[in-house]
């Protein structure tokens, strides 16, 4: 689950659900038959990455598509970097950080700051065994952007269906029967009389917290061909459709024509306003693409935090948690891809930014 604190930042949960996205929500809930229709068994039931239009706006389905080419887009970039991260680190000595390349010394750095130190130097065995900590954590990062692309690059070898919004949750049964607690849903989507697919589930509504931007969970029940759910709220959708129609994408940040923002500008969170971060963040929750997905959370007195307060937590605490949260694997993606400026201070940098 992602969502956007009251800081402005993205914040997550985990439950039966395997993600959720908050943000801000200022549009009436319009709930029509047309928008909730139950999908087609016959949609549901082929294998591959479906966006279930019937629960979309006209124009939806489209930016849904368009935001996960750009998430492809990302990984593609991404992979690349920290196959070149995992050489660095294993080169014998380590380069310098002052005489690596612009690129190399802010992607360096920002691994470091998302994920916790990598490099101890080779005096010590202590050191040296830090190393290898270190390179493992790269390795695992590496292998979730990889998996990430595999899914995106051959949807038919995944099964996720992705909904606008969730207007299927009921708070009775098929029978009448009301819910067990107030926190419980059922899930009919599947139900037909001769095939009776359902469950309750204890699950948050996109409607029930205005800042929630979407969600994934696994049904609690066999579903055909075992297909995951992807909710992209509709309060988010708004925001995202929004966006795209005004041109501003995470794309115009990248490449050598891209926008450069000025020091101390942009605060890193900006990144996760766009759906890419999104989809990159709920793709690491979702058992097609990742088996046993990132769940690993931050705490502050008790209290869950997110962004960059959160990433910087875990990377100088736990680092070892760090790369199994949805959040630091999400924002570091896009901020390497960001690559007009150093993002590792959670603020824009000039490129090579070295103190």
């Amino acid at each position: 689950m992602r969502k956007e604190s009251l800081f402005g930042s993205a914040c997550y949960g985990l439950a039966v659900v395997l993600s959720c996205v908050t943000g801000a929500w200022s549009a009436p809930y319009n709930t029509t038959r047309d928008v909730f229709a139950k999908p087609s068994l016959q949609t549901l039931t082929e294998r591959d990455v479906v966006v279930v239009e019937q629960t979309c706006l006209n124009g939806w389905p489209e930016i849904v598509r368009s935001s996960m080419g750009e998430a492809l887009d990302i990984v593609n970039y991404v992979v690349p970097r920290l196959e070149t991260l995992t050489a660095i680190i294993s080169e014998d000595p380590v380069p310098s950080m002052a005489l690596m390349s612009n690129a190399d010394r802010t992607l360096f750095r920002t691994f470091e700051s998302f994920f916790g130190q990598i490099y101890f130097g080779t005096n010590t065995q202590d050191a040296k065994d830090k190393n290898e900590d270190g390179l493992e954590r790269v390795m695992t990062v590496l292998a979730t952007a990889q998996n990430i692309r595999d899914a995106l690059t051959d949807p038919d070898s995944v099964n996720i269906n992705v909904y606008c919004d969730d207007g299927w949750w009921a708070n009775t049964d098929p029978a009448g029967s009301p819910r067990p607690s107030n926190r419980h849903w059922f899930d009919g989507r599947y139900w037909t009389p001769n095939n009776q697919i359902g469950a309750w589930v204890n699950i948050p509504r996109c409607r029930d917290d205005a800042r929630t931007l979407a969600y994934s969970y696994h049904p609690p029940f066999d579903v055909p061909d075992d297909a995951a759910t992807l909710v992209l709220c509709r309060q988010g959708m708004i925001r995202w459709y929004g966006s795209y129609q005004g041109g501003d994408t995470i794309g115009q940040y990248h490449g050598p024509n891209g926008i450069r923002q000025p020091s101390n500008a942009v605060q890193l969170n900006t990144l996760s306003n766009y759906m890419p971060h999104t989809i990159l963040h709920e793709f690491t929750h979702l058992e097609p693409v990742m088996g046993i997905g990132l769940d690993d959370e931050c705490l502050d007195n008790g209290a869950e935090v997110y962004g960059w307060r959160c990433i910087r937590q875990l990377a100088r605490e736990s680092p070892e948690k760090s790369v199994n949260n949805a959040d630091s694997f999400a924002l570091f993606a896009m901020a390497i891809y960001a690559d007009n400026n150093d993002w590792s201070t959670g603020v824009s940098r000039t490129l090579g930014f070295y103190p």
